[in-house]
């Protein structure tokens, strides 16, 4: 009922030409204060508390514009956002000349939610809690077999022996699979996003070799968006088949930081392939390959974030309840803006077999 009338509201009385603020002012005031013909208010009880959630393109003039976002899959994998494991910085690097100091590098942006120890691609659930045990009944004996009774014969004629039924046995029962236990959330929701002192690309590298996600998250987070594990297998986690792997990757990040700083002005940045690596992993390159500031003093950063099909981005998005609104470069509303999630967690059909697997 409530999308309805919000779309009714959106199409009818504003029109096609509705920018994003326009859009979020006008249903942050329908969540308060709307109400039907009948005078009952649209949104009641913890309806209210709906977030109103407006997602623009993004903007050079941006307050984190240097940010270049990678999108993971569950696994913490780097997909990219066409799937080829290729992350993109979206604007014009305007390069100072100069290598970014440790100030500048550990500027990261904000987090917004992190990953819980049952939603880390390290974690293996415990063992299935079973009902108490239960031994089905035990079945009468087996009885030994009668001897077939023999019909009368003429003299000198072999006797026909005539067939006794085969005893029945009661069935024997088929165990039931033990309930379902408690599910566990893959990931923290922050209620509002978190401001940290991140660390360089020498420290952060340091951290995932050597430190518990927990250390690490303390001591030397590279990125923002989503605080994942920074043990997360990928292609430098080391192999019986490449044991050096990742010393390897710790090479390649050391040889780009020492290469030299590109000349002052505006460039294009290049593509970086991240395919195999975790997000964090992704984004140690990604600053080591832009190691220069630019000209305001700010140093490329990372946001981790998850593919738009991935399960933690579907609870991501339908925790709780919000409204969600697109627009486009123009500042125009590009879709429909839908009431999306639930209360209290938001669990849908399609997330509840993943969230019990990892529980």
């Amino acid at each position: 009922m409530h999308n309805s009338k919000l779309r009714m509201k959106t199409d009818h009385q504003y029109g096609p030409k509705l920018s994003g603020l326009e859009c979020k002012a006008f249903i942050d005031e329908e969540i308060l204060n709307g109400k039907d013909d009948e005078g009952t208010e649209f949104f009641q009880g913890t309806d209210k508390q709906t977030r109103v959630i407006l997602r623009p393109k993004r903007r050079p003039t941006d307050a984190w514009y240097n940010t270049v976002v990678i999108p993971m899959n569950d696994d913490d994998i780097v997909e990219g956002r066409d799937h080829d494991g290729l992350v993109h910085y979206d604007f014009t690097w305007d390069g100072s000349g100069e290598a970014a100091t440790p100030e500048q590098e550990t500027d990261i942006p904000p987090i917004i939610a992190t990953e819980t120890e049952a939603g880390s691609p390290t974690y293996t659930p415990p063992p299935a809690l079973a009902s108490p045990a239960t031994s089905p009944p035990t079945p009468p004996p087996t009885p030994w077999p009668t001897p077939s009774p023999v019909a009368p014969t003429s003299p000198g004629s072999t006797p026909a022996p005539i067939a006794a039924p085969a005893p029945t046995l009661p069935p024997v029962p088929v165990p039931t699979s033990p309930p379902v236990q408690l599910q566990q959330d893959p990931l923290e929701i922050l209620d509002s996003a978190s401001i940290v002192e991140g660390g360089t690309v020498e420290g952060s590298l340091v951290g995932t070799d050597t430190m518990t996600p927990e250390e690490y998250q303390a001591t030397y987070p590279a990125a923002g968006g989503v605080a994942i594990d920074p043990l997360a297998p990928d292609a430098t986690t080391p192999t019986a088949e490449n044991p050096d792997a990742h010393t390897e990757f710790e090479s390649t990040i050391n040889d780009l930081m020492n290469t030299d700083v590109p000349p002052a002005g505006e460039r294009e940045l290049e593509s970086v392939n991240c395919e195999g690596l975790n997000g964090i992993n992704c984004c140690l390159l990604v600053k080591a390959t832009f190691h220069d500031a630019d000209a305001s003093g700010r140093s490329i950063q990372c946001t981790l974030d998850y593919v738009e099909e991935s399960n933690k981005k579907l609870f991501m998005n339908n925790r709780g309840q919000k409204v969600i609104i697109k627009e486009n470069h123009n500042e125009v509303v590009i879709n429909e803006p839908k009431l999306i999630g639930s209360w209290p967690k938001g669990w849908m059909d399609e997330l509840e077999g993943w969230v019990v697997s990892r529980s």
